[in-house]
């Protein structure tokens, strides 16, 4: 099975979501994918506004784009802006 249910992410109720897309989707229906999903109104992530778009290469593949992933999770996740 690939990705979760709403019920599972609910249940999980994560701080911070990354919303994997592959290119051809923008950022913004990436992130509208949970914003605008009343199921996932609860969780932390949603209400705090802590969901990242995060292009498919850089999440499953980033190869000589490692430092780049590094980047926006310490971005993210942190508040560290790594030069």
């Amino acid at each position: 099975e690939v990705g979760w249910t709403d019920e599972e992410i609910v249940a999980a109720n994560p701080e911070v979501i990354y919303a994997v897309h592959v290119s051809s989707v923008s950022e913004e229906e990436a992130i509208a994918l949970y914003t605008e999903n009343p199921a996932l109104q609860s969780v932390d992530a949603v209400k705090n506004d802590r969901i990242y778009p995060v292009v498919y290469s850089l999440a499953y593949a980033p190869g000589v784009r490692t430092i780049d992933t590094v980047k926006l999770y310490l971005e993210t996740l942190y508040g560290i802006t790594a030069e």
